[in-house]
């Protein structure tokens, strides 16, 4: 016979019995948890409403202050550009500015009221991040993505096949110079200086691989004037929106956020011309020499060559040659193109171009406006507009 009970014999610990009759009998104490009671429940809630309230009061007072130190820092810049002698203009128009301010906002606010933090990174495949190291971006890894029927092929040997820019010719050869000759006060050996500073400057803005992938413009910086240099690169890793734009000027070149982009093969096609014309700045002859061209480029998305796509930035406007402030010589260039970016997603607040991938995510704010032809150069798209595609 085991020594063991069988449990129906077993004598009950005198100890269990005590606290078993105390409950019974009522005289255990205070339970050590019970549910709130009514009121109870109801002054939590009073008080999660206050700290609701005073979280409102307090978002109230940091936009208040956000846009006011917006204001200064326009009046600052406004004032540096006037002792310049050059008026401010900006790198991207557009016709969706407030709606896309108020669009954001209002995420914004959304996020925090539901108890969350706002966060950045530097990005990755279909990335909608706002990327906040931007003047000298680190080497970004990309986080390998979850295997899909789409990664099973890829772009064909000619990205650029059935589009207009099939034919357009590769690189800075696509950049072509028209002979020069004399305009207005300008000899026709300063107008040939300005066609092949003009090249240079695209060349940088458009081709430099550093640049594209989200690395430092050097190249492009390097070729502008002292004033315009500093008020180029400081603004550089600035992150939001002013009537719909950038505040960031890196929408002066073309740079793809870092991590999200690869370029398909070495081609990147261009069509264009330039023209060299005699005019004016508050009374001052500059030679204009004004820009119209098409870069395309193919481009995918790291480990998702499926979702490859193409891209279309479309510079258009003058670079001034004049006697700027601080310039070491009397003709020197001065930026002032434009630049519309076909297929890139709407809204970034970072100054760099986002692919707008076809499987990626769906865009917070959405193109608007008549479709128009990326490939055209007659009617340059104007903000975050429609296209017949890329």
């Amino acid at each position: 016979m085991s020594e063991e009970s069988n449990g129906e014999d077993a004598v009950p610990d005198p100890k269990f019995n005590d606290e078993l009759r105390t409950i019974i009998e009522g005289s255990s104490g205070e339970a050590r948890f019970r549910e709130p009671s009514a009121r109870e429940r109801e002054k939590l809630a009073k008080a999660a409403r206050e700290e609701h309230a005073r979280t409102e009061k307090r978002l109230e007072e940091l936009k208040k202050e956000t846009a006011k130190q917006a204001r200064k820092a326009d009046k600052q810049a406004s004032e540096q550009r006037r002792k310049a002698g050059r008026p401010g203009r900006r790198h991207r128009e557009s016709l969706w500015g407030l709606a896309v301010l108020i669009l954001i906002a209002a995420a914004v606010l959304a996020y925090i009221r539901l108890g969350h933090s706002p966060t950045t990174s530097a990005g990755g495949v279909n990335d909608t991040q706002v990327v906040t190291n931007g003047a000298v971006p680190p080497t970004a890894s990309v986080a390998a993505t979850p295997a899909s029927p789409l990664t099973e092929s890829g772009p064909p040997a000619d990205p650029f096949q059935s589009t207009p820019a099939d034919k357009w010719a590769n690189g800075a050869v696509g950049i072509t110079i028209p002979a020069a000759k004399a305009v207005g006060q300008y000899s026709a050996t300063q107008v040939e200086s300005a066609y092949q500073t003009t090249k240079q400057m695209l060349v940088a803005a458009a081709l430099n691989e550093q640049t594209l992938l989200g690395g430092a413009p050097t190249a492009f910086a390097d070729l502008l004037t002292p004033q315009q240099h500093t008020d180029f690169t400081s603004t550089l890793d600035r992150i939001g929106l002013k009537q719909g734009e950038p505040i960031s000027e890196r929408g002066f070149i073309v740079s793809f956020a870092p991590g999200t982009t690869k370029l398909i093969g070495s081609v990147i096609k261009v069509h264009g011309s330039m023209q060299a014309r005699a005019a004016t700045v508050k009374g001052e002859p500059v030679l204009d020499i004004d820009i119209d061209y098409l870069f395309t480029y193919a481009v995918e998305p790291p480990k998702a060559p499926a979702d490859w796509m193409r891209i279309v930035a479309h510079f258009d406007g003058p670079v001034q040659f004049g006697n700027w402030a601080q310039a070491s010589t009397s003709f020197t260039p001065w930026w002032d193109s434009l630049i519309f970016v076909a297929g890139e997603r709407c809204g970034s607040p970072d100054g760099f171009i986002h692919p707008d991938y076809p499987t990626g995510p769906p865009q917070s704010i959405q193109p608007t406006g008549r479709a128009r032809n990326p490939y055209s150069s007659s009617e340059p798209p104007r903000g975050c507009t429609r296209t017949t595609g890329t």
